[in-house]
């Protein structure tokens, strides 16, 4: 059942990649010409946020929080479905800026910020 809410969730949030994909490798070159790393990593970390954020909306719109519960899912696991969904963005983005800061060199730092705006995220997420 947790899977095919995670699943729902990716379904949802897969339209709009592209365009975030996009805004990433926008802000990538900007943060690479003005060599300011802090940049990428602190939008990129917004990134999963706002998917989190769009996908709990479209579930409003399309009122499939109502469909959910009448099929008997509790809202328990609706809400930790969002949960483990918005920690597996952040995963994943936190492991791209490890990625973007390797090559920059500039670890430590860089990477204590983008574990800090992603628990910042978490926290507005909840």
């Amino acid at each position: 059942m947790m899977k095919a809410l995670l699943k729902k969730d990716w379904l949802v949030s897969k339209s709009l990649l592209k365009s975030y994909v996009m805004v990433i490798v926008l802000y990538g070159l900007i943060a690479y010409f003005n060599d300011n790393v802090f940049l990428f990593t602190g939008f990129s970390m917004m990134i999963p946020v706002m998917m989190v954020i769009n996908s709990t909306a479209y579930d409003e719109r399309a009122h499939t929080v109502r469909w959910m519960i009448a099929s008997g899912i509790s809202r328990k696991h609706l809400a930790l479905s969002k949960y483990l969904f918005a920690l597996m963005l952040i995963l994943c983005t936190t492991l791209l800026n490890f990625y973007v800061i390797g090559i920059v060199e500039e670890l430590m730092i860089a990477v204590l910020a983008s574990l800090l705006f992603g628990l910042i995220g978490m926290t507005y997420v909840s």
